[in-house]
C-alpha cells in the first residue's frame, strides 16, 4: 500500500473512534433508517403493497377533488308552481322554463308543476316544495316571499246589463195644455243649463235640484246606486276562481254584508245564460283591462242589435279600500279601456286592480335568482304569445316598505353593470388554479413517500 495512503486511513480512523468515545448523537441516513432485508423485517412485498395503498389514497382525493368542483358548477334546478285555473300564467311559466332550458351554458335549469289554485302554489312555496311561485297580491303570500318580476294587472269588474229603456207614454190633454219654460239648474259646481219643465212647480223644482253638474255625481249617490242596484239580488262568480274573498270585502264595505246578496257561483255558459235572463244582477270577475277573453266574450254573448247592453259598475269607495287593503292599490278604467266598439265603459269608472307577481323565497341564491331575472327582462320578446305579458312585465320596484319586497338577486340584476372577462370568468380561474396547486401538491408528495419506502 502507499505510504500516503496509509497515512489518511490511519487518520480518518483515529477520527472515527474520537467520535465513537464521545458518543455523540448521530442523526440516520435514509438507508440507515431503512429495514434491513438481510434480517428479514420489511419484504418487498410490503414495501410494494404501502406504495399501492398510497398510490390508491392519492387518486381518491383527485377524483374527489374534480367531482367537488363539477357539483359546484353544474346547472341547479328550480321548480315553479302556476295555477292552472290561469291559462296565461301556465304558458307564461311554460315559455320560461324553454327560455331557461335552452340557454347554452347556463347555470340555472327550470321545472315547471301546475296546481289547482294560488292557494296552494303560495303553501308550496311557504314549505319549501318550490322555489318559484305565481300568486296574486290580494292573496296573502308567505312571510318569507320576495319579488322577482311583475306580470300583470288586473283590474276589479262588476259587469252588468243595461236597463232596457222605458216605454214612453203619450201626454194627456191636462199636461199638453201646461205651459213650458226654460229654467237654469243651480248646482254645487256652478249654474248649467237645464231642459224645459213644464207646470207653475217647475221652477221649484229645478231649484231644488242640486249636487249633480255635467254628468258627475256625489260619492255618496254612486255608493247608494251600487247597492240598489245588487242589493236583494245575485251577483255571478266564475266557479273556482280565487276572488270570492274580494268580492265579499267589496260588499261589505258598500254595505251589502251576508244575506243582502247571493253569490252564484257556476260555469261559464250558465252565468251568461242567467244574466240573460236577468237571473243575475252582475257578474264579478278580476281581469286584465286590455285584450281580456271574458270580456270579449261576454259582450258578444249579450249583444243586441238595438245597441250595447253591457256596461261596468262603479265602485265609488274603491281608494278608501285600496288603502286599508294590502295588495289592492285603485284604479280609474278610462272610456273604452275594456272595448273599443262598443267603447266600454262608455265613462271613466272608479275600481280597483290586484297584480299577478312572481315570487320565491328569501333564502333562494342571489346567483340563481338574478341568473333567471336575466332569462325574463333580457328576453321580454320571448313572451309575445303569452296574452298581454309582453307589454305589462317589468321588474319590481325597489321600495323598503314594499308589500313583497323585490329578491336581491332581481336587485343586483337591475342595479348590475356590463361584466368584464375576469368577473365572468373570475370563479372558474380560481377553482381550476387551486386544483392545479392541490394536484401538483398531492402529486409532490406521493412521489417522497414512494420514494422514501422504496429507498430510490
Amino acid at each position: 500500500m502507499d505510504p500516503r495512503l496509509e497515512r489518511l486511513w490511519r487518520q480518518r480512523h483515529k477520527q472515527v473512534e474520537r467520535v465513537k468515545r464521545l458518543k455523540l448523537p448521530r442523526r440516520p441516513g435514509l438507508r440507515e433508517a431503512l429495514p434491513d432485508p438481510s434480517q428479514g423485517q420489511a419484504p418487498r412485498r410490503e414495501v410494494g403493497q404501502r406504495r399501492l395503498a398510497v398510490i390508491l389514497v392519492s387518486l381518491l382525493a383527485l377524483i374527489a377533488s374534480v367531482g367537488a368542483a363539477f357539483w359546484s358548477t353544474r346547472p341547479q334546478t328550480l321548480t315553479l308552481a302556476a295555477p292552472r285555473g290561469e291559462p296565461e300564467m301556465v304558458a307564461f311559466a311554460e315559455r320560461l322554463r324553454n327560455v331557461v332550458n335552452e340557454a347554452e351554458g347556463g347555470e340555472l335549469r327550470l321545472a315547471v308543476t301546475a296546481v289547482d289554485t294560488i292557494e296552494e302554489a303560495r303553501d308550496l312555496l311557504q314549505r319549501g316544495a318550490v322555489q318559484l311561485a305565481i300568486v296574486r297580491s290580494d292573496v296573502e303570500p308567505p312571510p318569507r316571499a320576495r319579488s322577482v318580476a311583475y306580470l300583470r294587472e288586473d283590474v276589479v269588474l262588476f259587469l252588468a246589463l243595461r236597463e232596457p229603456p222605458a216605454a214612453v207614454l203619450p201626454k194627456s190633454e191636462s199636461e199638453a195644455a201646461l205651459p213650458t219654460r226654460a229654467v237654469r239648474v243651480v248646482g254645487s259646481g256652478g249654474d248649467v243649463e237645464g231642459k224645459a219643465v213644464q207646470g207653475a212647480a217647475g221652477e221649484e223644482q229645478a231649484e231644488e235640484t242640486s249636487g249633480q253638474v255635467d254628468g258627475e255625481e256625489p260619492a255618496a249617490i254612486k255608493a247608494e246606486s251600487l247597492a240598489n242596484a245588487l242589493r236583494g239580488k245575485a251577483v255571478g262568480l266564475l266557479a273556482g276562481s280565487p276572488s270570492e274573498g274580494l268580492l265579499r270585502l267589496i260588499l261589505a264595505k258598500h254595505g251589502l254584508g251576508e244575506g243582502a246578496v247571493t253569490i252564484v257561483s257556476d260555469s261559464w255558459e250558465a252565468l251568461v245564460e242567467k244574466l240573460r235572463r236577468r237571473e243575475l244582477a252582475a257578474l264579478f270577475t278580476v281581469e286584465a283591462p286590455l285584450g281580456s277573453g271574458f270580456v270579449q266574450r261576454l259582450a258578444a254573448a249579450t249583444a243586441d242589435p238595438a245597441g250595447p247592453r253591457l256596461r261596468a259598475l262603479d265602485l265609488p269607495h274603491a281608494q278608501a279600500l285600496a288603502r286599508r287593503t294590502q295588495g289592492v292599490v285603485s284604479y280609474d278604467l278610462a272610456p273604452g279601456e275594456l272595448l273599443d266598439r262598443p267603447a266600454l265603459p262608455e265613462e271613466e269608472v272608479g275600481t280597483m286592480s290586484v297584480s299577478w307577481r312572481l315570487v320565491t323565497r328569501s333564502d333562494a341564491s342571489p346567483q340563481l335568482i338574478e341568473a333567471l331575472s336575466r332569462s325574463i327582462f333580457d328576453r321580454r320578446s320571448a313572451f309575445a304569445d303569452t296574452g298581454s305579458m309582453a307589454r305589462t312585465l317589468k321588474a319590481p320596484p325597489y321600495e323598503k316598505d314594499a308589500f313583497i319586497p323585490i329578491h336581491l338577486g332581481t336587485l343586483v340584476y337591475i342595479n348590475a353593470e356590463p361584466k368584464g372577462l375576469m368577473e365572468l370568468y373570475g370563479d372558474y380561474v380560481y377553482i381550476g388554479v387551486s386544483l392545479v396547486g392541490l394536484i401538483a401538491s398531492s402529486a409532490g408528495y406521493v412521489v417522497a413517500r414512494v420514494r422514501a419506502y422504496a429507498g430510490w
